[in-house]
């Protein structure tokens, strides 16, 4: 440990962020500080994920790494959930998926949609309050067109004036192979994902598991740690329902459990601060 030059930053990090902060730097897959992490993460966790934790090997890293996030994770901060409304792509039954598919115009919301994210924009009016400090309200949302237009338009529905910010993070799960394929496939892949976190979408090897998902996730969530506020994320119904799995850890789930899939224009409470 002494000869690590990592040590002096993790240590920092340790000390402004807790927990979350390492274990952001563990779900990236950081090994070359792993048994110092281990260390300062380890006397918080159950005596079983600790010792998995503590003995350094890949495949044990695989097997802790969900389990270890969601005991780790102690949000200070309120986040609300919402998935974006109907979609073009929902009503033409495909599959959107793709960063640079996303994005296009033709794959955002259809008329039933908007009036899906106007009417979310209203809920979550009601569910803050008339109290409700709108100054410390921020909107993230993924950077596809339909979160980015239900953002706008639920944010339109608040008292004060709101401007969402995309955050890459909460872009669409990549579901490989079957990019603009029949959303019928998409039962295939959730039969996987219950299987195995770690299981691609497709057999080629393409696409998001899971648990990259839950990676870049909380690499969000450590970012947004750091900045008292109340968030509205606004997002996709597996990318979602992935973030809720991992605070509830139980990521291979997170289409079936009950509680953690939103329907289009879905809201929310992730947690409560």
């Amino acid at each position: 440990l002494h000869l690590c030059r990592h040590r002096p930053y993790i240590q920092q990090l340790h000390a402004k962020t807790g927990n979350l902060g390492l274990i952001t730097l563990l779900l990236a897959g950081c090994w070359s500080c792993w048994t110092l992490m281990a260390a300062l993460i380890a006397p918080g966790l159950p005596a079983s994920q600790a010792t998995l934790l503590q003995s350094r090997a890949p495949e044990a890293h695989a097997r802790v790494r969900p389990s270890v996030a969601a005991a780790a994770m102690q949000l200070k901060n309120q986040y609300w959930l919402l998935r974006h409304g109907r979609s073009k792509a929902n009503e033409a039954g495909v599959i959107c998926s793709t960063l640079e598919n996303g994005v296009q115009e033709q794959w955002g919301l259809s008329d039933v949609g908007q009036g899906q994210a106007r009417a979310a924009g209203q809920r979550l009016r009601e569910a803050l309050g008339p109290d409700f400090d709108y100054h410390s309200l921020e909107i993230r949302a993924s950077p596809f067109s339909r979160t980015m237009q239900t953002a706008q338009l639920a944010a339109s529905q608040l008292p004060e004036a709101l401007t969402p910010q995309p955050a890459e993070e909460l872009r669409e799960r990549d579901f490989g192979a079957h990019e603009l394929g029949s959303d019928s496939n998409y039962a295939g892949v959730w039969l996987q994902d219950a299987q195995s976190a770690s299981s691609k979408p497709t057999p080629d090897g393409a696409g998001e598991t899971v648990e990259e998902v839950a990676a870049r996730l909380a690499t969000l969530l450590g970012r947004l740690e750091a900045s008292p506020a109340t968030y509205l994320l606004v997002a996709h119904g597996d990318t979602l329902s992935i973030l809720a799995a991992l605070l509830s850890d139980d990521l291979p789930n997170h289409r079936t459990r009950p509680g953690l899939y939103l329907d289009t224009g879905g809201l929310r409470l992730l947690n409560e601060a």
